[in-house]
């Protein structure tokens, strides 16, 4: 694991390409994007090194090597469908993975443009924001089956109102603030000044629905 991706090939091959291009289109007419040697092995890149290297950070950007992608909830919590996806991680805000992002960006296009093929198996959540798609309630509750689940409670709960007169709302769903667990299942976000210490109950739970939602849908949004 390497938190920072310094010691990564991502890292490696991304510190001297962002330095060259800062446009995809340069490398128009070209049939790769960088050549590789291997330290100690002594291999002329004719193509073998180079796919090597491009399946090499595929496989860092779908793992723990680097901070920038993560499990989805349901790969975390081995339920419901979708398992083996990855999302961003909401957590990598700083400015060095914000450049590794940018780098991850310039990578993708690259692909696109040359036609390599990238073994990156990522959540409709991230590719919907790539394609300017809209991304739904039903895409996080596909990647995240107890989101749905809470969501789905909390609606038919609302629906159906207290059990008895004066009943708290927290009776029946526990005691819940205008807070928010993201994808990560570690970072936690008020949704609204003082949020953490501000409690949901029937007057306000509809707010608490909307703002939870959004909070989760633009949680990883660029």
């Amino acid at each position: 694991k390497d938190p920072q991706g310094g010691s990564s090939v991502f890292a490696q091959v991304f510190n001297q390409l962002m330095k060259a291009v800062t446009n995809p289109r340069d490398l128009a007419g070209y049939n790769r994007f960088f050549q590789v040697t291997f330290e100690g092995e002594g291999s002329m890149d004719c193509g073998g090194p180079y796919h090597d290297a491009i399946s090499d950070m595929s496989e860092e950007l779908m793992s723990s090597a680097l901070p920038m992608f993560i499990p989805c909830p349901n790969g975390r919590s081995q339920a419901g469908i979708n398992r083996e996806k990855f999302v961003l991680n909401p957590a990598a805000t700083s400015a060095h993975h914000l450049e590794m992002f940018r780098s991850c960006g310039l990578l993708f296009a690259l692909a696109f443009h040359l036609k390599e093929i990238l073994n990156i198996n990522v959540a409709d959540t991230v590719w919907k924001q790539l394609t300017s798609e809209e991304v739904t309630i039903d895409d996080l509750a596909d990647i995240d089956v107890y989101f749905g689940q809470f969501i789905s409670m909390i609606r038919d709960i609302l629906k159906t109102g207290p059990q008895s007169a004066n009943q708290p709302l927290s009776d029946l769903v526990g005691e819940l603030y205008f807070d928010c667990l993201l994808s990560d299942s570690t970072t936690r976000v008020e949704l609204k000044p003082s949020g953490a210490t501000t409690l949901v109950t029937w007057e306000n739970a509809e707010e608490f629905v909307e703002l939870y939602v959004n909070a989760r849908l633009e949680e990883s949004r660029a």
